[in-house]
């Protein structure tokens, strides 16, 4: 894995995303946006290296999606953006296919691997949420909830649960295999509660917060290969703990109609 980690941070496709990133970071007019754009250009293409062999095939297709994330910087004709965000959905739609696959492989024997499956086919959500704000479809939400959405599937319901099956190759208990299940349920929860019932939406959210913190107690019981990993870890996980108060306060925005934490405060 460490190996594996080094040739992810250290080739091609990552220093071509983080070129593009810091280029699109200089156009951008509007700086809320890059967080999508680096999880787009940085994050999602190193996380899916460290989930299979990238091969020849699989670098152009991934500079391809990058290089339209890019261009949409560029671009100015509303039908260009249009194509290059559908790239974009192509290449979500095909990580979405191989977890897919990785599934019927093996089917429900191990939670870890499922965790990884379930977030890839949640990746081609994100795309296709991305889509729509580009495209600016009228999905019955203002645009920026519908890019909150885009972003909502490549954090919470694509970086999370992959990063969530990767601590399942390290852990395993009654516990986690409680928790997995809430998390990638989650996501999918707290988009139908915000479109349909804010109720709902507060209960998953709360669900959720459950199963974060049991994650940030099994990541301080577990032992881990070096000091480094376990202290980023754990304070990933630990940061995550704290944010997520954040979502439950807009929760309760919704459900009860009492202020807490707006949109433009959240981002």
């Amino acid at each position: 894995m460490k190996a594996n980690l080094k040739s992810s941070l250290f080739n091609s496709i990552t220093l071509v995303g983080m070129f593009f990133f810091i280029a699109s970071s200089i156009l951008t007019a509007k700086p809320y946006l890059l967080m999508l754009t680096v999880a787009q250009l940085v994050f999602v293409p190193i996380m899916l290296q460290l989930l299979f062999e990238t091969k020849r095939k699989h670098i152009i297709f991934t500079w391809i999606a990058m290089l339209s994330i890019f261009l949409l910087q560029v671009v100015p004709s509303s039908t260009g953006q249009m194509v290059l965000a559908f790239i974009y959905v192509i290449f979500t739609f095909f990580v979405a296919f191989y977890g897919l696959k990785r599934f019927f492989n093996r089917g429900f024997t191990n939670w870890a691997e499922i965790s990884i499956d379930i977030g890839m086919m949640y990746l081609f959500l994100g795309g296709l949420w991305f889509f729509a704000y580009v495209a600016k479809i009228d999905t019955g939400f203002s645009p920026l909830i519908t890019w909150l959405t885009a972003i909502h599937f490549h954090y919470s319901a694509f970086l999370l649960p992959i990063s969530l099956g990767f601590f399942g190759r390290l852990h395993d208990s009654k516990w986690y295999r409680l928790i997995v299940p809430i998390i990638l349920a989650g996501p999918m929860l707290v988009a139908i509660g915000i479109t349909a019932w804010p109720l709902l939406e507060f209960i998953s959210v709360l669900l959720y917060i459950f199963a974060i913190f049991s994650l940030i107690v099994l990541a301080y019981r577990t032992c881990f290969a070096s000091t480094v990993q376990a202290v980023l870890i754990r304070i990933s996980y630990s940061v995550l703990g704290i944010t997520i108060i954040f979502s439950l306060l807009y929760a309760t925005q919704n459900a009860f109609g009492h202020w807490f934490v707006s949109i433009d405060f959240m981002l």
